[in-house]
């Protein structure tokens, strides 16, 4: 008997080293398998690049956040989402709602715009950035486009605390420090695993081209299987928020309660944290810059205010009577207390303002456009390209209505 059980625990070692062994090799085999593909891409299709960049390509400037590389995929030689560098009717700059985030390509407002209007526009735009980087890119390139309008359009949720992080974590703003200004840049909460894991796949031709989008159609495939079809939750907004039983929103939002996500704690307009305040003193200094170049130049400045998600959410749910958590009302005020001054202090200066929250809630309670239509049923705060299709509608007709354009032909 003891004979047999020595034989046994000898055969299961030899299955377990063997089968080590095999899932070594094989795993060795996938990597090199990975590599030659990746070196076969590299030099049979030179032009295709990865379609998503790592954090450290995008962070390396000196001057902004945020930078897209020249040329890669169809941005141009500056890293902005055009064909090509040169002269336009219309300059727009601004961060991710400019750029088009969670749109596809062609559908961001400019492009949306320039067909509504029939005008060129040339769009100095990344993700991550404020009144900073649009300073410095307004006063670099306008003259290159030689643009009859310049619009700077700037998000509430973050723009204020990225103008103060642009100016005291990048060495060509150090002018415009304070000193002693007991700022704090760390975000709070780390990436997950998962999207470490992505990015890195992403970065490689082989990961972005073939891994990463069959991954996504396997994970789609289940997913239309298993969840009911129909609309999803919608952004997480206020905190055990509902909405009420015969509003048209409540199957859109089932029974899942909403909660306001702040990604971290100075990323909404909270006015009691030094980074906002200071980064909206700046930025007043920078719409200043930038109104002198308009008069300088003879272009019109125009500001457009973007809104939060959030804050339209929350008209949304008082409309409804939901019982929202109140301490989230501060950080909405607020929000509209800034946009409020910041409009104040640009038309003080003889540029135009146009403040998108009054228009987009109009365009929802006439019903031409639908929140639900218009922000994707998920966390991102980004529209989508209907939403950016709203916002191209409305920035097209404030110029109608000041004479700034004429209609379209």
């Amino acid at each position: 008997m003891s004979r047999l059980k020595k034989i046994m625990r000898s055969a299961l070692s030899w299955i377990k080293r063997t089968t080590l062994i095999k899932g070594a090799a094989s795993l060795l085999l996938t990597f090199a398998t990975l590599v030659l593909l990746e070196g076969a891409l590299f030099f049979l299709e030179p032009n295709l690049t990865p379609k998503t960049l790592t954090q450290e390509e995008t962070t390396n400037s000196d001057v902004v956040l945020r930078t897209i590389p020249p040329y890669w995929e169809d941005h141009d030689e500056n890293g902005f989402p055009n064909s090509t560098f040169g002269n336009a009717s219309v300059l727009t700059t601004g961060d991710s709602h400019t750029y088009g985030n969670s749109a596809p390509k062609g559908k961001d407002w400019p492009n949306q715009f320039s067909e509504i209007a029939n005008l060129s526009v040339y769009n100095m735009s990344t993700g991550g950035n404020g009144f900073a980087a649009y300073y410095y890119w307004v006063d670099r390139y306008v003259e290159d486009v030689n643009p009859e309008i310049i619009i700077v359009s700037f998000y509430n949720g973050n723009d204020f605390f990225d103008t103060a992080e642009t100016v005291y974590t990048k060495p060509y703003w150090i002018d415009f420090r304070k000193d002693k200004a007991n700022l704090s840049f760390e975000k709070f909460g780390t990436p997950k695993i998962s999207s470490r894991i992505r990015e890195l796949v992403e970065s490689t031709r082989i990961g972005s081209h073939v891994i990463a989008p069959l991954y996504d159609a396997v994970k789609k495939f289940f997913a239309e299987e298993v969840e009911p079809a129909g609309p999803r939750l919608p952004y997480p907004q206020l905190s055990d928020s509902k909405f009420s039983s015969d509003s048209r929103f409540s199957e859109w939002a089932g029974d899942e309660p909403m909660t306001c996500q702040f990604r971290y704690r100075n990323m909404v307009t909270d006015i009691s944290t030094n980074e906002v305040v200071e980064g909206f003193r700046l930025s007043k200094l920078f719409v200043k810059r930038i109104t002198d170049i308009g008069k300088r130049l003879d272009i019109p400045v125009v500001f457009v205010s973007i809104p939060t998600k959030c804050s339209l959410m929350n008209r949304l749910l008082e409309k409804e009577s939901a019982n929202y958590k109140k301490h989230y009302s501060p950080f909405l005020s607020n929000e509209l207390s800034l946009e409020n001054k910041l409009g104040d202090f640009a038309l003080q200066h003889d540029a135009f303002f146009l403040s998108l929250r009054a228009g987009m809630n109009a365009k929802f309670n006439e019903g031409s456009f639908l929140f639900e239509d218009v922000y994707h049923s998920s966390p991102d705060g980004h529209p989508g390209s209907k939403g950016y299709l709203l916002y191209a509608t409305l920035i097209y007709e404030f110029l109608l209505r000041h004479q700034l354009i004429l209609p379209a032909k």
